[in-house]
């Protein structure tokens, strides 16, 4: 008993944390999440928070925790020039076609039903189209583009890099580049980087924040205004717990949509996309009495089992148990029609087919004076057996004491009396 209710103490735990464990990182950022900061939207391992600010545009921060599933997905427009060789670091400068934030999101969502948001990307030359862009992009494992920039902020360029449940900010080298086994890597400047640091206007930056204190960062912070300054970002985002920054081109490349509902317009196509996709949906944790039903039903498909099992069993034993009877019992009964119920010494010859001595006797041959028809003990036999063996006359003359014993020389067998 002590150890069944250690049992069942155990299982309570385990379902407390189960139902826990989907709520964890939910909570965990709104932990993270600085005054004035609401859910607007959520999707699991992914949420949306926004600030009103007096006098100005709203501010959106995208919380999205890589360990708990959550993906982003680094997108481009269809490639029109592929520039093979013309890179900044020797790879290639391929030119893209534009698409409004409305088409990118269409062909996203198309693919990924877990699709949450997707804003602006990186810098590029303002007034082409196609056009270049102005830092690497590398998407699922290939390198798109090199860029074209590779005099402008030489010292300030930064690179994104994205694994699986975790991602990291850098400083960008043609070197580490390639180095990198990131399978996607998205390029950028610092938070300082400009000369318009307190100018208020469009604003896409990055951020990385580690939720769980295992020095690795894997939530992923995604900020978007209208109208903000460079320090303004970086103080937003660091107060939902980031430790690196990255700005992304602004102005009015700034934009947000999630879920098919603009947050932050702005009719300017732009040739790459920062998309993000939630995690998968975890399933409901079970109740007390569910998880009881299904031990129970576990108990009795087991118990069931071994029964089942025992009865086969037992049922073998049987069957075998049976023949040997069968067999010992058909041997003696052969036995005894072998050595029948006369004398040996009678002198009857055997039978040829089974080696058996034949009495000689028959019914209605040889029989005794006294058991002769006429004499009237057989006469007075009318009642019938009926059985498998088929039927004959009742032997009245057995209940009879006179004639309880077996004149000598009469044998039993097959079809005789």
């Amino acid at each position: 008993m002590r150890a069944l209710r250690l049992a069942n103490a155990v299982l309570l735990g385990l379902l407390f944390v189960l139902a826990a464990e989907g709520r964890a990182g939910a909570d965990r950022a709104r932990r993270l999440a600085p005054p004035g900061f609401i859910p607007v939207l959520s999707a699991p391992a992914v949420e949306l928070y926004r600030r009103d600010n007096p006098g100005g545009s709203p501010d959106y921060v995208q919380v999205v925790d890589l360990s708990r599933g959550a993906s982003v997905k680094l997108l481009h427009g269809p490639i029109a020039g592929e520039g093979k060789g013309q890179g900044a670091y020797g790879g290639d400068d391929p030119s893209f076609l534009r698409m409004t934030l409305e088409e990118a999101w269409e062909a996203f969502s198309s693919l990924n039903p877990n699709a949450f948001c997707i804003t602006n990307g990186q810098f590029f030359a303002d007034y082409d189209d196609p056009t270049n862009l102005a830092f690497p992009l590398k998407a699922e494992g290939a390198f798109i583009s090199d860029g074209y920039a590779i005099d402008e902020f030489p010292d300030r360029k930064l690179m994104l890099e994205i694994w699986r449940g975790r991602a990291e900010i850098s400083p960008l080298s043609g070197t580490r580049l390639y180095a990198s086994s990131a399978p996607d890597i998205l390029a950028g400047l610092t938070d300082t980087a400009g000369r318009r640091t307190t100018r208020f206007t469009g604003r896409t930056f990055l951020g990385l924040a580690d939720g769980d204190g295992d020095r690795q960062f894997e939530t992923l912070l995604i900020f978007n205004s209208k109208t903000a300054t460079q320090l303004h970002v970086a103080a937003v985002l660091r107060g939902f717990g980031a430790r690196k920054l990255m700005m992304l081109d602004g102005g009015e490349s700034t934009q947000l949509l999630c879920r098919g509902r603009t947050y932050v317009s702005s009719a300017r196509a732009v040739p790459q996309f920062v998309a993000v996709a939630g995690g998968a949906e975890a399933p409901p944790a079970a109740t007390f009495w569910q998880v009881r039903r299904l031990r129970l039903k576990a108990w009795w498909n087991g118990k069931l089992k071994d029964l089942k099992a025992r009865f086969h069993a037992l049922e073998r034993s049987s069957r075998q148990q049976l023949e040997a009877w069968w067999m010992r019992l058909r041997a003696g009964f052969e036995q005894f029609l072998d050595q029948g119920l006369g004398s040996k010494e009678s002198g009857q010859p055997a039978d040829r087919k089974t080696g058996r001595r034949t009495a000689g006797w028959m019914p209605g041959r040889n029989l005794p004076a006294a058991w002769d028809a006429s004499e009237g003990p057989l006469k007075r036999a009318s009642p019938v057996l009926r059985g498998s063996g088929g039927s004959r006359p009742f032997q009245a003359h057995r209940a009879r004491p006179e004639f309880q014993s077996r004149p000598e020389g009469i044998r039993v067998g097959p079809g005789r009396w």
